[in-house]
């Protein structure tokens, strides 16, 4: 168990887009990156939906067809990635979900709110295409 953890279907999509990038233009079909991925293509084939749906990716059928980057795709954030598959990260409430705090101060001291808040940021200044080479 790891303490900060990132859904399969977000790393699915942020290793996706790093190989569509990689790719230069050329279009890869879900069962190329499922490969390349180690994953399940259905997965995939879910994930690679909401990339399309997000206009992060197109999609082209038949026998030479396959995913390909948009030019919002090429441009986007490890951020913009997560959330086409996520949705929108939210502010950390208690992890009770209580509405008052048990405690006069929060006992982990706002530690995993600053944690979340460094991700975010991180995700948000990082473009992929910039991390690719």
């Amino acid at each position: 168990m790891h303490l900060v953890q990132i859904s399969e279907a977000a790393s699915l999509a942020i290793h996706s887009m790093a190989l569509l990038i990689q790719n230069r233009g050329g279009f890869l079909t879900v069962k190329d990156m499922a490969q390349e991925c180690e994953a399940s293509e259905a997965h995939l084939a879910k994930v690679m939906q909401k990339l399309a749906k997000a206009r992060l990716v197109t999609a082209t059928r038949g026998p030479q067809g396959g995913y390909t980057l948009t030019k919002e795709g090429e441009e986007a954030s490890l951020l913009t990635i997560y959330e086409a598959v996520e949705g929108a990260i939210m502010p950390r409430e208690c992890l009770l979900k209580s509405k008052i705090c048990l405690f006069s101060a929060c006992i982990f001291g706002g530690v995993i709110e600053k944690a979340e808040r460094e991700i975010k940021e991180y995700f948000a200044s990082k473009k992929l295409k910039d991390l690719v080479k």
